[in-house]
């Protein structure tokens, strides 16, 4: 399929040569969340590097949405191709600039190629711009609910890159994982009570070898072997006040 660039009523076509190279295999993917490239939550608009060797294929894939336009302010010196004609309400009435292969499909793959000789295009842009290695591109998809969304870009040309393809994905591929808090430590029921008990007994508390005394000892051995305090308490007739002013005298 060929790229279509809109002036006036001259439509000026351009097919893609894409150089291979062993060395291709080398490069790699680039994900971009959906939040960052629509500029949500203050975030930088994304900026993309062209290789002039590999070009940049951007997909929407993973998004299952469907390109309606790609707008490219200078056409001259970038190219833009895709999967399969575009999604949209067919080619604009007033053709323009930089708006490529609208049609009644859907593409979900954008292909971008850096042009060695620019276009000689009346494109109106300022000088500075001209010569700025920096291009802005703006992307308008479709959900499945049929929503419009807004991409933005910002193109660097002639830079070497790791990557040859951006996927352009949900916010949640970047969500960091719910880890669970780690549970508190056991209390050490056994321990507590026997460091209260002993703590009473030297503050005179308790009468030695007195039938409460006696009581206690029994409950504090059936805590250490594993019995509840509730059950201890209730098995050795201590009421659960006298248990619970014991497990707060801690030293």
């Amino acid at each position: 399929m060929q790229p279509k660039f809109f002036w006036g009523s001259c439509v000026v076509t351009a097919a893609f040569l894409f150089i291979t190279s062993p060395a291709q295999a080398d490069i790699g993917f680039k994900q971009v969340s959906i939040g960052q490239s629509q500029g949500l939550g203050g975030k930088d608009v994304p900026t993309l590097e062209i290789s002039p060797l590999w070009g940049l294929t951007i997909s929407f894939i993973k998004t299952n949405e469907l390109v309606q336009q790609a707008r490219i302010s200078d056409p001259s010196r970038v190219l833009l191709d895709f999967d399969s004609p575009l999604a949209g309400g067919g080619e604009p009435r007033v053709p323009q600039l930089g708006v490529a292969g609208r049609g009644q499909a859907g593409a979900t793959v954008i292909y971008l190629r850096q042009i060695g000789e620019p276009f000689k295009l009346p494109t109106r842009l300022t000088a500075k711009a001209k010569k700025s290695s920096k291009i802005p591109l703006t992307i308008i998809t479709t959900d499945r609910s049929n929503q419009r969304k807004l991409y933005q870009f910002l193109l660097v040309l002639g830079k070497d890159t790791k990557y040859s393809t951006v996927e352009i994905v949900p916010d949640s591929f970047f969500a960091r994982p719910v880890v669970a808090a780690p549970a508190p430590p056991p209390i050490d029921i056994a321990g507590l009570f026997a460091k209260g008990l002993a703590l009473a007994t030297q503050k005179n508390m308790i009468v030695p070898a007195s039938p409460l005394d006696r009581r206690l000892q029994v409950l504090q051995s059936m805590l250490q072997r594993g019995t509840s305090l509730e059950a201890a308490a209730q098995q050795t007739n201590v009421p659960m006040r006298i248990v619970q002013q014991i497990m707060q005298l801690q030293p």
